[in-house]
């Protein structure tokens, strides 16, 4: 029996952002943003290191990096399944300081109904399904991550955790069902 609901934010509960256009032609990025997302570098030098491989001032990278990740739209038919749901919500997400700052402002809502919020930990390492198992005192069959990436929700099933990839909001109704989700 399920008891809860771990939601990914962004490509879930709020659509992905445009940051793949932001780096677009930049193949080093990609190890900066691997070592700020996994808080190997603070806010500070992640914007210095990103506005000298773009060649703009630290200002001009943090304006138009907000812009590119500041754009992803509330998925409002999810958001209701969340919101209405009789199960613990939480929230798991790899998102960065800069973007939470956004999410926070965007999905208040959002955070306040989740009983926790997991931005501390990384999804690509299996030990982190282990250990949110653990802070919520959940058994991993009693427990449904709901990612829009593939991999996540294998890494999840891998520790014995129930698992949908979102692909849109009809295909989500459909496989909560299956679980016999009362939303």
């Amino acid at each position: 029996m399920i008891k809860a609901l771990i939601w990914d934010i962004g490509g879930v509960l709020i659509e992905d952002p445009k940051y793949k256009e932001f780096w677009k032609g930049i193949p080093e990025s990609e190890e900066l943003r691997i070592k700020f997302g996994m808080r190997e570098i603070d806010t500070e030098e992640f914007i210095r290191q990103g506005a000298n491989l773009i060649n703009l001032s630290e200002k001009e990278f943090l304006e138009e990096y907000k812009k590119a990740y500041w754009t992803g739209e509330r998925n409002i038919n999810v958001i209701r399944i969340f919101q209405n749901n009789k199960l613990r919500n939480y929230i798991f997400s790899d998102t960065n300081p800069i973007h939470l700052q956004y999410l926070e402002k965007i999905g208040k809502d959002l955070f306040e109904r989740a009983e926790k919020i997991f931005t501390d930990k990384r999804k690509k390492y299996s030990n982190s399904y282990k250990e949110i198992l653990k802070i919520i005192k959940l058994k991993p069959e009693e427990v449904l991550f709901i990612d829009n990436k593939e991999k996540y929700i294998q890494l999840a099933r891998e520790q014995k955790i129930n698992g949908i990839v979102y692909k849109n909001n009809l295909q989500l109704k459909e496989e909560l069902l299956k679980f016999e989700l009362d939303f």
